[in-house]
């Protein structure tokens, strides 16, 4: 596939990689600092006949984060193919029970995406304990 591709296609889908990977480092400082790792699985695998992995998982509550690329130039999410093919994943997920956040770069610059996972997270442990 990638044989296809011109130079400066490459270098597209480098970049959106490249800040994609950023945008991830960055939530998990945020994670971090905010005392949430206890639990927190990276690119954990949900399903069992596919390949699909959460960027972040916290298994025993059943929550996911998933950082989105639709809003970076490139990113695979502003196709149309790779825009339907996430759709099945999440949701695939949520029909397995997990609670998912997606978050956009904007959203974990801003801190709204750990307002919303630290929300999440809360609900889920009070209703884990509630049971």
């Amino acid at each position: 596939m990638m044989a296809d591709l011109s130079a400066a296609e490459i270098l597209k889908k480098a970049e959106a990689a490249a800040r994609r990977e950023q945008l991830e480092k960055a939530m998990l400082v945020q994670i971090r600092a905010a005392k949430l790792e206890d639990g927190m699985v990276r690119e954990h695998r949900f399903h069992a006949n596919r390949k699909w992995r959460m960027d972040f998982a916290w298994p025993d509550l059943m929550v996911a984060l998933e950082v989105e690329g639709v809003t970076y130039q490139g990113g695979r999410h502003q196709r149309v193919d790779g825009f339907t093919q996430d759709c099945i994943k999440y949701n695939q997920a949520t029909l397995r029970g997990w609670r998912l956040i997606r978050a956009t770069g904007r959203m974990i610059t801003s801190g709204a995406a750990l307002v919303d996972l630290e929300t999440m997270l809360a609900f889920a442990r009070a209703e884990q304990c509630a049971s």
